[in-house]
């Protein structure tokens, strides 16, 4: 038996069980009905590039972008692109789903405000696009995506208290950051090293020694420094 105990041996979820959708629920799918698969006759490589040169964070490496690739790629690249795309476990399609129907019952004035009327896809977007750029240890340090640094405050993000940038409007809070650790991104790409936690986006000249090419995604690992919060639950 696993040190965990019997629950961690069991297969989740159990043969034969099924997502239990509310009217609420069953009327948010199916306006996903409507959503389009992104296609390459869509992808824009140079406006691809401005907004990328644009982002307020400087990169880690320039070797994986755009950028630094020769336009003979490009007709490739914009596969690449249209290729990404968010994904969850299904499960977590009903979570997400049980989620916005809670706070827009029980959330407090500015939660059922700000998700009254919100869409899954909408809730999947901010989720991607609200997170901090960094947000670590226990004393919550964050830098955000407009340059400013600090830490704490995320506590009071959806609540009365909440303050300065550290508002749901600008960020996620600490549910949301708890559901987003279950989202992650998707894409086909090509591979310049092996990919190990310390390749510092150094080309490997040896092609031989790694794949070509295949899919890539991005995980979020947990986070467990805060008691009684996001994944602690």
């Amino acid at each position: 038996m696993s040190t965990f105990g019997a629950e961690f041996e069991e297969v989740w979820p159990k043969p034969g069980t099924a997502i239990k959708l509310t009217e609420f629920g069953t009327n948010l799918l199916q306006k996903c009905l409507k959503v389009e698969k992104p296609v390459v006759s869509h992808i824009d490589i140079k406006s691809f590039i401005k907004k990328s040169s644009n982002f307020p964070v400087e990169f880690g490496t320039n070797t994986c972008r755009v950028i630094s690739q020769p336009k003979e790629r490009y007709p490739e690249i914009e596969k690449q692109i249209a290729s990404a795309y968010p994904i969850i476990h299904e499960r977590v399609l009903g979570l997400y789903l049980a989620f916005l129907e809670h706070k827009c019952k029980y959330g407090n004035d500015i939660e059922r405000t700000f998700y009254n009327g919100m869409a899954l896809t909408a809730l999947v977007q901010r989720l991607l696009e609200k997170r901090c750029v960094v947000f670590m240890g226990a004393d919550d340090n964050y830098l955000l995506l407009n340059g400013q640094e600090g830490f704490g405050g995320f506590h009071d993000v959806g609540t009365s208290a909440e303050s300065g940038n550290l508002r749901l409007k600008h960020v996620l809070s600490y549910d949301e950051i708890k559901l987003s650790a279950f989202l992650s991104v998707s894409s086909h790409t090509e591979f310049l090293n092996d990919g190990n936690r310390f390749n510092c986006g150094v080309i490997e000249e040896d092609k031989s020694k790694i794949e070509p090419s295949g899919v890539i995604v991005g995980m979020i690992g947990g986070r467990f420094e805060v008691p009684d919060v996001m994944e602690w639950q």
